[in-house]
């Protein structure tokens, strides 16, 4: 049951991005620039990837965005400002 309620929120949410209005035009302009952005940098550090490279980098920036390790931790003295703020 849940995978069928996750795969009509992708599809609803697919649609909308596809659709013709104001705000999904915004989202499809952002995620490109992203997407582009993610391209150059690659691109300028050396790294070739052909004619895939779009959906390479795609799938490398969603998996670091959704790696938790990846987030910035922090230092100890930002946790004791925080608690001093307490």
């Amino acid at each position: 049951m849940r995978s069928v309620a996750v795969l009509g929120i992708a599809v609803a949410l697919g649609t909308w991005i596809s659709g013709p209005g104001r705000h999904a035009a915004q989202v499809r302009s952002l995620w490109s620039s992203g997407i582009d952005a993610t391209r150059h940098s690659a691109r300028s550090s050396g790294m070739r990837l052909g004619p895939v490279g779009r959906a390479v980098l795609l799938a490398v920036t969603v998996l670091q965005f959704l790696d938790e390790d990846s987030r910035p931790q922090a230092s100890p003295q930002d946790t004791a400002a925080t608690d001093a703020d307490r």
